[in-house]
């Protein structure tokens, strides 16, 4: 009966050459993913999905910047040489700020669609979703004192944060005299007056077009990006989650002392309005309310086209503004305590705790990197480096 023995195993007989069972074989598959480390695994592909959007969003601004500055120095050189004197009546000219906001606004466009197309794909969002969907609360969000009291609060947001960013910039000054070796900064950082020129020169082509790039197409793009692709994936782990992450992204995207302090602050108001309509339709148009006047309030105050005391006066009156709707924020904010209420519950499972979520988040390769970038860049306008 036994034809083939096996002296460790006596019930076993060894299948004859070229034997071919007529039972399938299948294959030993791994165990199933617990709870906790499906939640891991999917924290860090939403952090590698959004950090490679980012990196292909430098590389490509990098790109057409590099591209651009080689474009005029050969068009120069092949022209008449390389002529400064030429340059510099350029730099100075209206013709050169409507050139710029039209390059902003083309950039923008640029910049903000095609490094995210793939996360709506790899993330099953559809872009109408961030707009209206079935747990959308637009109806009270979009009422007229609602949008109002938002839109002066952000402006009041918008005041703090950049008192903030200039008490960086100034404390970094002091230090740099203070300890002159041990922080051997330069007196200034990267030259702040780029945007004041651009305004002083402008005519009302150039006006115009500042206000499609900065205070049209930055509003809708960024919030699908930050509000919608960044925010909406991470909800499933808790809005407070949601909300600082995108927001820290927020930040550092703008790259530089004087929008960054602020950008985070006002990441985070828009994050919760966003969580609280489910849409970004109410987040767009505060985004379009704070940019718009930060645009027209900057070329009144620095248009050449206005006298000096009118402009010193128009300065004077926008602080005050501010100052005002800053105040008005803190109370409204004191007394809306509810308005801190939030989604914090994990909707998945349990298994991670906040702290975990965090660190799974910034810390995978691709998003490091990321924030390395964003970070060289904040210490550039600092003249850290």
């Amino acid at each position: 009966m036994n034809q083939y023995p096996n002296p460790d195993r006596p019930y076993y007989q060894a299948p004859p050459a070229g034997y071919v069972s007529q039972y399938p074989v299948f294959p030993v598959l791994p165990a199933p993913d617990t709870p906790e480390q499906a939640e891991k695994k999917n924290v860090r592909k939403l952090s590698a999905g959004h950090g490679c959007a980012f990196l292909l969003q430098q590389a490509l601004v990098t790109t057409v910047l590099l591209i651009v500055a080689v474009a005029v120095i050969v068009v120069m050189a092949l022209s008449r040489g390389v002529n400064f004197s030429a340059l510099s009546n350029l730099l100075v000219s209206a013709n050169f700020a409507v050139i710029i906001y039209a390059a902003l606004a083309l950039l923008t466009i640029v910049q903000d669609t095609l490094p995210f197309l793939f996360l709506f794909k790899r993330q099953g969002i559809k872009l109408t979703e961030l707009f209206v969907n079935e747990n959308s609360r637009l109806k009270p969000a979009l009422e007229f004192k609602n949008i109002f009291t938002m839109s002066v609060f952000t402006l009041g947001i918008n005041f703090a944060g950049s008192f903030f960013g200039l008490g960086l910039k100034h404390s970094f000054s002091y230090l740099n005299k203070v300890f002159p070796r041990l922080l051997p900064f330069p007196e200034e950082g990267v030259n702040d007056d780029i945007f004041s020129t651009l305004y002083k020169n402008s005519n009302i082509t150039a006006f115009l077009l500042s206000i499609l790039a900065v205070a049209v197409l930055a509003p809708i793009l960024e919030e699908v990006i930050f509000r919608g692709l960044i925010m909406k994936p991470l909800r499933a782990y808790g809005d407070g989650f949601a909300i600082i992450c995108s927001s820290v992204l927020f930040g550092l995207a703008h790259g530089n002392y004087s929008q960054t302090p602020f950008a985070f602050v006002m990441g985070l108001f828009l994050g919760f309005v966003a969580c609280q309509a489910n849409s970004i339709i109410p987040t767009i148009i505060l985004h379009a309310v704070n940019n718009f006047y930060a645009v027209t309030s900057g070329f009144l105050e620095n248009s050449g086209h206005i006298p000096e005391t009118a402009r010193t006066i128009i300065y004077y009156i926008d602080l005050a503004l501010l100052g005002v709707c800053l105040v008005y924020a803190i109370i409204r904010f004191a007394r809306k305590k509810r308005w801190l209420i939030l989604n914090n519950e994990m909707q998945i499972s349990g298994a991670l705790i906040p702290k975990n979520k965090y660190s799974l988040y910034f810390s995978s390769p691709v998003m490091i990197i990321t924030l390395c970038l964003y970070g060289a860049s904040f210490a550039l306008s600092l003249g850290v480096v």
